[in-house]
């Protein structure tokens, strides 16, 4: 939840549910700034539990900077129900030691996917999802009005065209940050793959224009998924 606090596990069940836990043996793990030490690593410590799909969840992933400086996440979940949760933690250090986990809010989209959703991943603040529609969607984050009960958790709004995969029965995906942009402006594109029964590669392309946006930032509204050649 911090970078100075106790290493955490993130965990989807196949109830719908999302439990998030803190290792009790956080020293075996080096996390104190050491290196691993040696025996065995003690079972998660339960911080919080959640249900939020009417399925099994089968992907998450953390927000890499949402929240990080107030100790809190914002996760995305992956749903056989065809939705994607969105849920927003805060840590608290308890008095005696500790971590106090809390849902603040948390919001589900349906008919994400015309199918089970697989698998997403976050390309800085917009969140990428396939699914066995074959369909890769890309979302924007935007702030809840104030009046709204949900408010502290932002909503997802579609930011480009859906891809239709090439590779069949999609199950996983995966983004890297662009490369540095060149003199041009070339290099500003998220590299990503998309895996199932075979493997695309793709970019995703910012403000919808090659060498469009800020070199290195998130991707504009009106993003879109470029297939690689070859």
């Amino acid at each position: 939840p911090a970078p100075d606090g106790p290493p955490g596990v993130a965990v989807g069940a196949a109830d719908g549910s999302l439990w998030v836990g803190g290792l009790a043996g956080a020293a075996a793990l080096g996390g104190g700034g050491g290196p691993p030490a040696a025996g065995p690593v003690e079972p998660a410590v339960p911080w919080l539990g959640a249900r939020l799909h009417e399925a099994g969840v089968n992907d998450l992933s953390v927000h890499p900077s949402w929240g990080r400086r107030e100790g809190r996440l914002l996760v995305a979940t992956a749903g056989d129900d065809q939705q994607i949760g969105i849920l927003a933690l805060a840590f608290d250090a308890r008095p005696g030691g500790g971590i106090e986990a809390r849902l603040l809010a948390s919001r589900r989209l349906a008919h994400a996917h015309a199918s089970s959703v697989r698998a997403l991943c976050w390309a800085s603040d917009r969140l990428l999802s396939v699914g066995l529609d074959r369909r890769l969607r890309v979302w924007a984050l935007r702030e809840a009005a104030a009046g709204d009960g949900d408010s502290a958790c932002p909503e997802l709004l579609e930011a480009a065209p859906a891809h239709v995969t090439l590779c069949t029965e999609p199950t996983a995906i995966a983004v890297a940050a662009p490369p540095a942009p060149g003199p041009s402006g070339a290099g500003q594109s998220w590299p990503l793959a998309c895996a199932g029964r075979g493997v695309e590669l793709a970019a995703l392309l910012p403000d919808g224009r090659e060498g469009g946006g800020g070199g290195g930032g998130a991707p504009a509204p009106g993003s879109a998924i470029a297939p690689e050649a070859g």
